[in-house]
């Protein structure tokens, strides 16, 4: 029976990553890429920057000013979700031996309907309650996921330099930078970088990677410019469940992110390379939108810029936490 589970879960989180290997199909990157990667996360690193005590990043550039900006976009009563939806699926979260996850891109609900008492006081009668149970292990590629900064390490070392054997706690998950220090949300101006507007196609191939000169393409032709505090979504057309890799961040975005200040950034699938994005710059991600509606509802209104609001589920000590994203017009 253990050895059913072991494989049933073991098969899942094959399945679950099967799109995020493939960009690995060709090989290892090259020397040069790997070193240039070692001076970028020296050369653009936000450590320090705010403080050795910092547990925020780049949610430090969201200012009262930026927030104000922000909330001046929603001038015509148009919201549209980002998250994409959430199929539920049968496959429980698995645990091996020591208590660590095995599986991931799990949504599970278990109901029980009925007779369910208010705690603390007496049921009226004929009152009946439902409730349930939710199983989520949502990092991965198929739900709409915030990641908090305790989320990635990089040789030790979480962001801003913290130690990673005593900063995660095996019981207590992160005891600095967890998700529950964004229990007030992320308000801010969100900008959406039309990539197949930009190219005039309808997605791009996987092979593309998003470049500083096409932001600033973008930039022009949409009458936008990011700035400090900024939010930042790309949509490349890639679709939920198309197998192999997508079009991404080139991780020479890291320079361009840390020079203008963007405080978030986020994608279709898993945004960029983490480790420089998470870990270097101290900047928050959001995995697996959707934007499809965002890019017609940005079209119709010739409006590339928006009021973004998150607001995450609040979890002592997790490493994220599930999201609906919201872009108010």
């Amino acid at each position: 029976m253990k050895q059913t589970l072991l494989k049933n879960a073991v098969r899942a989180q094959l399945v679950g990553w099967l799109a995020v290997l493939a960009v690995f199909a060709q090989g290892p990157p090259e020397k040069a890429q790997v070193e240039q990667k070692a001076r970028w996360m020296k050369e653009q690193s936000n450590w320090g920057r705010w403080g050795k005590d910092d547990e925020l990043g780049t949610l430090n550039l969201i200012t009262v000013a930026k927030r104000q900006q922000a909330m001046a976009l929603a001038k015509t009563g148009t919201v549209v979700s980002l998250s994409r939806k959430i199929a539920l699926n049968k496959r429980a979260a698995e645990v091996d031996a020591k208590g660590q996850l095995i599986a991931t891109d799990v949504a599970e609900i278990r109901f029980r309907r009925d007779g369910v008492p208010m705690p603390g006081q007496p049921q009226p009668p004929g009152m009946e309650g439902n409730v349930e149970i939710q199983t989520l292990a949502y990092h991965g590629i198929a739900y709409t996921h915030l990641d908090a900064l305790c989320h990635i390490g990089s040789n030790g070392k979480l962001f801003n330099g913290y130690p990673h054997a005593q900063t995660v706690d095996p019981e207590k998950g992160c005891l600095k930078m967890g998700v529950q220090l964004l229990k007030d949300g992320i308000v801010t101006r969100g900008i959406l970088i039309d990539w197949p507007r930009l190219k005039g196609v309808s997605k791009l191939p996987p092979s593309a990677r998003l470049l500083p000169a096409d932001v600033e393409a973008w930039e022009r032709q949409a009458n936008v410019k990011i700035s400090a505090g900024d939010a930042v979504f790309l949509r490349s057309g890639w679709k939920e469940g198309e197998p192999g890799a997508w079009a991404d961040y080139d991780p020479s975005m890291v320079a361009f992110f840390r020079a203008r200040g963007v405080t978030l950034i986020s994608a279709e699938h898993p945004a960029g390379d983490h480790e420089l994005f998470l870990n270097t710059l101290g900047a928050y991600l959001i995995d697996n939108c959707d934007l499809g509606p965002l890019s017609e509802t940005s079209a119709r209104l010739n409006r590339w810029e928006f009021l973004l609001v998150v607001a995450p589920i609040p979890m002592p000590g997790a490493t994220g936490s599930l999201v609906n994203p919201l872009a108010l017009f």
